[in-house]
């Protein structure tokens, strides 16, 4: 009876190493995937209408990567068992800082451009008929999608970097998940 019992628990800590295995792969690299995907519908948004005011976009992003890089700056100087761990963490703060700063100036760059004044699309097929003003709205316009999109690159870095780092730290402790 005893042996049949540790067969059955041997059984269901295999299948739940599996499904712990299948959850791995699913949500380490699904949410980053959407991450990105969500990141460059917002990029098209802020490039999409010059006119538009997509401050808002730029500020809540800056908002985002500033807590981020706060958070991996104080979570790498707290680690003491891994100086790897320690320097990634390190340079994911340093990504999510340096998107930070972009998304600041593509911030102030696009609050200029809504200032401005309108400009479209059309407005770029009369080139010659339009202003400094016109053309500067457009070409910051696209400075500040640029911006947005590099700032997107290098926040998806780290959010690369720190999960999987995290997902790595997991198993730190064997009894997490010990419900058996």
């Amino acid at each position: 009876m005893q042996k049949r019992h540790q067969q059955i628990l041997r059984a269901l800590k295999r299948a739940y190493d599996a499904y712990l295995r299948f959850t791995l792969a699913y949500f380490s690299r699904g949410p980053v995937l959407l991450f990105y995907l969500f990141g460059l519908y917002y990029t098209w948004r802020v490039l999409a209408d010059f006119n538009e005011d997509t401050t808002i976009i730029t500020n809540v992003a800056f908002g985002m990567a500033a807590a981020f890089s706060g958070l991996c700056f104080g979570w790498a100087s707290s680690l003491k068992d891994s100086s790897e761990d320690k320097k990634r963490v390190g340079y994911c703060g340093e990504r999510f800082l340096h998107a930070a700063l972009l998304l600041v100036l593509a911030s102030i760059i696009k609050y200029a451009v809504v200032a401005m004044g309108p400009a479209t699309y059309n407005d770029i097929a009369t080139l010659s008929d339009i202003g400094w003003r016109h053309c500067s709205t457009i070409l910051f316009g696209v400075l500040v999608a640029l911006l947005f999109f590099w700032a997107l690159t290098f926040a998806h870095t780290g959010v690369i970097f720190v999960n999987r780092i995290l997902w790595k730290r997991i198993n730190v402790y064997s009894d997490w998940d010990s419900w058996m």
